[in-house]
């Protein structure tokens, strides 16, 4: 039998393991009941897809063995409850994510915030099949998208897409590919389930429409460009004290990831992105309040979190208030301009838009946007942003080892002398000129003006799998093409 000192001594221990572990789990657990609601919703009612094929595929595994989901078709809006097993005495945590129609898709609502309401209706398009299903012509409409592409190049590139989307579904699972040169469609294709008119999540794609925002902004004269250099205490309520050095930090120091901000966007568990998107009403809050781990503008650090200041930035700095307008204005002077009509940008609680990861967009859209950078901000005559601008969006950051502009990354075959040492591998063998936006599980809008090519891919590559491979992938599309641009 057991001594009292030993039964003391292992009690002990025991309640430390548990006020040392039990924080982190039920965080985890929030997060798995958040990513679950927020994803399924999204995918069921913003996508069209089935809930079940989007848990079984989209969300972690291992949240298929810790929480359970129930669809409302109904209402519009999908419940998590965590499995009770998991907590001390059979407690559970619950997420409920909404949809709150086709301009705002889903998001998720929370007990004890008081969820800002949207517009009932906006500019979106409420079915994406009405979107595609137009007699306007490409690009602003779909009719004759591929009107005099030779045959023999559309069965080459058919040739490389078909083989795309037949690599391993477990490894790579290419969901869409469209390849757009000399702006006619060359190249189009679809995974299981997926259609011309299924809208995609961008993930880490959605950060460059900031930069589309902020270029639209100036160019409409509603945001001065001094403002990208002046310090932004006075615009972020966290910063305001005027001995908090964070007040010094830029809008320039945010879209290039140079703000020196705290930040670990490692992903896996209750990571900061994570915890910032699935399990907190004010995602701009979350980053906002985060200390400087570096001299401002010294470091260059990719941050989902300084992707949702700017965001917010802009609906209170630019907006003022004026929630409408802000609501309205990717649609009504971005996305509907360019013919993107099946473009949805979800909002947190607190309804300002994520503008670091929750975008749903069809494939074909997600290449008008990368047209109108390839023709730097011309959209069929109308100049809707500044081609400085673009041209600026897409120079190397301070710090970045040539890697990343302002919401873009951007392809260097050797990092440039500024500092970072950075082994972004793959991109060794691909044109200097190529740009991208790039989101988690490899979402990708390629623009490589030197072919006067945008290639799209969107899947579910868990984790960069080495199997994926980009530089061959937009290599066989170029070599494909004729041998001039033009």
């Amino acid at each position: 039998m057991r001594s009292p000192t030993t039964l003391s001594f292992a009690a002990v221990c025991l309640v430390a393991a548990v006020a040392l572990y039990l924080p982190s789990a039920v965080l985890n657990l929030r997060v798995g009941s958040g990513i679950t609601a927020k994803l399924v919703c999204s995918g069921v009612f913003a996508s069209g897809r089935e809930a079940e094929d989007v848990f079984r595929q989209d969300v972690d595994p291992i949240a298929h063995y810790i929480v359970t989901y129930t669809v409302d078709h109904e209402h519009k809006h999908v419940d998590v409850v965590s499995l009770p097993r998991w907590l001390p005495g059979g407690a559970s945590l619950a997420a409920r994510a909404v949809y709150t129609g086709s301009t705002y898709g889903c998001r998720l609502v929370y007990d004890d915030y008081p969820t800002v309401p949207l517009p009932a209706a906006g500019q979106g398009t409420a079915d994406p099949q009405e979107a595609t299903a137009t007699t306007t012509s490409w690009p602003q409409g779909d009719a004759g998208a591929s009107d005099g592409v030779p045959a023999e190049l559309l069965a080459r590139i058919d040739a490389i897409v078909q083989g795309q989307l037949a690599r391993d579904p477990q490894t790579i699972n290419t969901r869409a590919v469209v390849v757009v040169h000399n702006d006619r469609i060359i190249g189009e294709g679809y995974g299981t389930g997926v259609t011309s008119a299924t809208r995609l999540q961008g993930w880490s794609m959605t950060k460059s429409f900031n930069n589309a925002v902020v270029g639209r902004l100036l160019k409409l004269g509603k945001l001065d460009p001094a403002f990208l250099d002046q310090p932004l205490g006075s615009n972020v309520p966290e910063w305001a004290a005027p001995s908090d050095p964070r007040g010094n930090i830029t809008l320039n120091h945010l879209l290039t990831a140079t703000s020196g901000l705290e930040f670990n966007e490692m992903y896996g568990g209750s990571n900061d992105p994570a915890t910032m998107l699935f399990t907190l009403p004010d995602a701009a809050a979350y980053a906002a309040q985060k200390p400087l781990a570096h001299p401002i503008g010294s470091v260059w650090s990719y941050s989902s979190g300084t992707s949702n200041i700017i965001s917010r930035l802009v609906r209170q700095a630019v907006f003022k208030g004026n929630d409408a307008e802000y609501w309205r204005f990717p649609h009504d002077e971005f996305f509907g301009k360019i013919g993107a009509n099946s473009a949805i940008i979800e909002t947190d609680a607190s309804g300002t838009f994520v503008m670091s990861s929750f975008s749903y967009l069809t494939a074909r859209d997600w290449a008008r946007f990368g047209l109108l950078y390839l023709h730097k901000g011309n959209w069929l005559g109308e100049q809707l942003l500044d081609a400085a601008w673009v041209d600026e969006s897409v120079q190397p950051a301070n710090n970045s080892g040539s890697v990343y502009g302002k919401q873009f990354w951007l392809a260097r075959n050797k990092a440039t002398a500024d500092g970072a040492n950075h082994n972004w591998g793959w991109h060794k063998d691909v044109p200097e000129d190529l740009f991208r936006s790039s989101g988690y599980n490899e979402q990708h809008v390629y623009v490589i003006p030197s072919h006067n090519l945008v290639v799209v891919r969107l899947g579910l590559t868990p984790g960069g799998s080495p199997a994926w491979d980009p530089a061959g992938f937009l290599n066989a599309i170029i070599d494909a093409l004729p041998a001039s641009k033009q």
